[in-house]
């Protein structure tokens, strides 16, 4: 009898009670989160992993590039966006369209000889008080010789007019305008291109900073009343800046003086300026 109890008991499964269930449920959770958690952690440390590849791959190309050219730099943000995309599709071109423009310089100041750091001066003896404040005339002094040499900076803003030439001539006389002018015979004048880039530029040359170092020699110039010299031309870009000393030739020490005061409303121009002319022919912006 008791054997045949057994044999039947043996053929039932035991039927799961409800806390069997919530054990068993919780058991699956848990594993279900310990899951998430680990692929969630190697998800982060493969990203991370990835972040810190591109990093080095940046600072390597970055150190690269700055060993194998030199620093380029920005000029001002461009005011002309898109407008070039304009002129590429634009098949009239033709730059008789645009007559060039005369760019004086905002800034002429002078560095002293002894001076070794090379600081400027700018002189403001045009300048007058009135009881409303300081007026600041367009006069500006250029001086050049044993004791001095001049500095000046040009700002290029106009778009497409990017071909500059230097231009160097001494200022006549005329009505309301006195150039004081002075020259002494066999003066020859060095044309010095200087580092012109934005760190570099002069913004209050009166109050004593530090003229950039020279660049490029661009050319060694005869000065003589009534005989104008122009450079040849040269880019310069809408946004950058062009800077140049002018000095003593080597060949002229000992007898090397050329001054005068020069006005960017006077007409005719004269004195040291820039022209600008279009350059948008053959599809160049």
């Amino acid at each position: 009898m008791l054997s045949a109890f057994w044999q039947a008991m043996a053929g039932y499964t035991p039927v799961m009670t409800s806390k069997d269930s919530d054990t068993e449920g919780g058991n699956a959770t848990s594993c279900w989160t310990d899951h998430l958690i680990m692929w969630t952690s190697i998800g982060t440390l493969f990203s991370s992993l990835i972040t810190l590849l591109m990093v080095a791959l940046n600072i390597v190309n970055f150190t690269s590039s700055m060993h194998g050219s030199p620093i380029v730099q920005a000029g001002q943000p461009s005011q002309y966006i898109h407008l070039d995309s304009v002129f590429r599709n634009n098949h009239d071109r033709n730059t008789s369209h645009h007559t060039s423009i005369v760019n004086f310089p905002d800034i002429v100041a002078q560095i002293e000889a002894r001076s070794l750091d090379r600081l400027v001066q700018e002189d403001t003896s045009r300048q007058w008080r009135t009881p409303l404040g300081t007026v600041f005339p367009e006069d500006r002094h250029v001086i050049v010789s044993s004791e001095a040499s001049t500095v000046l900076q040009f700002f290029h803003l106009d778009y497409g007019m990017e071909y500059c030439s230097l231009a160097l001539s001494i200022p006549p006389p005329s009505d309301g305008f006195d150039p004081e002018a002075k020259l002494e015979n066999d003066t020859v004048v060095d044309v010095w291109l200087l580092q012109s880039n934005w760190s570099d530029r002069l913004i209050r040359a009166s109050s004593g900073e530090i003229a950039p170092k020279r660049k490029t020699l661009v050319a060694s110039v005869p000065i003589r009343f009534g005989e104008p010299f122009v450079t040849d031309r040269f880019r310069c870009r809408s946004g950058e800046l062009s800077l140049f000393e002018l000095s003593c030739s080597p060949s002229s020490a000992h007898s090397c003086h050329v001054e005068f005061w020069q006005n960017g409303e006077i007409s005719p121009h004269a004195g040291a300026y820039i022209t600008q002319e279009c350059s948008l022919e053959r599809g160049e912006v």
